[in-house]
């Protein structure tokens, strides 16, 4: 006997999408479902004070976990940084302020998705997402972004993304914004400080047309074979249910499946992290340029001296060797660069530093870090990249060890998803290998994530799954 025919772990865009979409689905119609939502700000199953974290990515209502894999590293030194898991509350939305992405016909198709049936999905979530923002942006018949109407930005994201992108931003239409509160400040890439920036709420989730039980303040833990178990009130409470849709974001879905058990032979075990993991530093409290390496990193610190890092530094230092110098406003992020520096890890189209000439020079007791593209950086990126990308492919996006710095060019492949229950159609039907009551939806299904993240793609995708799942 089930307590639920569906239960689905998150209550973000992803799941948002998915329940929308499923809301179209006649197999589904009088089905009971729960929706595990935590609305508490956790760290390692604590509760934690959300207050005494930077404004710069979070606002009052937008509760992120910290990962969920932090308790499996005993060895972490959480008071030097945080972890942070998407799970499931609107984080993909919010993390990167108002710009909104979508995957161009190139990304779609490489996904193994139909590029005329995801327009129409994009269509219809017209429907129920507040789409605002910039009035002039516009998307081609493509997908393909466009440089929009003038967004002014901070000197501080010109100088890191200025050599990229120009003087404007490049964004996708739409921006997911509460209006009313917008006060057109154009600051959405230093973090929106009026929770203008949509997210689906309680009522969004109340108002869809189907049988849903939201189970607030509930934080997944674990799953096993139609069962899931989660903290209520800090007490551990099962749910019996017939199908289980994780929803939760790409670390809170990476710890549920690698520590799948009574499903498969053998567990899966945590050789890898996911490509795309969401990090920030919370060195000084309260200060916008306290936060480094926001993006596809996550450092695992086993001891002072010994420090392994997954993914990129996707903001500041990686971009400084081709925009020529960076002086960090953050004494102890420039310090830490120094040990990082010795420990980095593969990422995808970046050149190490036998390939870029770049130098670490402290001047009135900052770090000043320059450097430019070497010679030998022009014939040797094209097979560092064919590399990386053939080992994506094979690995779903994780990356191996590697003692070297990497530094250079912005690509990154996405990941979250344990090789053993890796399905070449996950993306197309949310489906994993050799689990039938299991599916996953949203940002971890897809094998490859440009540097602005499509959060309307997932969202979009998440519907198109809900509207033809069967299990």
């Amino acid at each position: 006997m089930y307590d639920y025919d569906l239960i689905v772990v998150g209550c973000g865009a992803s799941s948002y999408g998915f329940l929308k979409g499923l809301e179209k689905n006649k197999d589904f119609k009088d089905k009971k479902i729960a929706v595990l939502c935590p609305s508490e700000y956790k760290q390692n199953t604590v509760k934690c004070n959300i207050k005494g974290i930077s404004p710069k990515f979070l606002q009052d209502k937008n509760l992120l976990s910290l990962s969920y894999y932090l308790d499996t590293f005993v060895n972490v030194i959480q008071n030097n940084f945080s972890h942070i898991g998407v799970h499931g509350i609107g984080g993909m939305c919010r993390m990167w302020g108002g710009s909104i992405g979508t995957f161009d016909k190139k990304t779609l198709n490489n996904n193994n998705l139909d590029f005329d049936e995801f327009s129409q999905c994009y269509a219809e979530i017209e429907k129920f997402l507040p789409f605002s923002g910039n009035e002039e942006d516009d998307i081609s018949d493509y997908f393909d972004l466009k440089i929009t109407k003038s967004v002014v930005i901070s000197q501080r994201v010109r100088k890191l993304y200025g050599k990229f992108f120009g003087d404007t931003f490049k964004v996708g239409h739409p921006r997911l914004l509460v209006k009313d509160n917008c006060n057109q400040c154009n600051q959405c890439l230093a973090g929106c400080k009026r929770n203008s920036i949509w997210s689906p709420l309680e009522q969004d989730f109340l108002n869809i047309k189907l049988d849903i039980s939201l189970l607030k303040d509930s934080f997944a833990t674990k799953i096993t074979k139609n069962r899931v178990t989660y903290l209520k009130d800090d007490k551990e409470k099962i749910l019996n249910s017939r199908y289980i849709i994780l929803a939760g974001g790409v670390m809170q879905n990476y710890k549920l499946l690698a520590n799948l058990e009574n499903v498969v032979n053998t567990k899966a075990k945590l050789l890898n992290t996911p490509a795309l993991a969401f990090s920030f530093f919370n060195f000084t409290k309260n200060f916008e340029f306290s936060f480094f390496g926001m993006g596809n990193a996550t450092f695992i610190l086993e001891n002072k001296n010994n420090l392994d890092f997954y993914g990129n530094l996707y903001d500041g230092y990686s971009l400084a060797v081709s925009s020529g110098r960076v002086v960090s406003n953050n004494k102890v992020v420039d310090s830490l660069f120094k040990i990082i520096s010795k420990y980095m890890v593969f990422g995808a189209g970046f050149v190490s530093s036998d390939y870029a000439e770049c130098s670490l020079e402290k001047k009135n007791k900052n770090i000043v870090i320059s450097g430019r593209y070497s010679e030998k950086y022009q014939s040797k990126i094209h097979e560092i990249q064919k590399i990386i990308k053939k080992f994506s492919i094979v690995n779903n996006g994780m990356f191996p060890y590697s003692k070297k710095i990497l530094l250079g060019n912005d690509i990154h492949y996405g990941g979250g998803i344990p090789g053993d229950l890796y399905s070449k159609t996950l993306v197309k039907d949310g489906n994993l290998k050799n689990i039938s009551h299991v599916k996953v939806v949203g940002g971890s299904t897809f094998s490859y994530l440009p540097p602005v993240s499509p959060t309307l793609s997932y969202i979009a995708n998440s519907y198109r799954i809900g509207k033809q799942i069967n299990f």
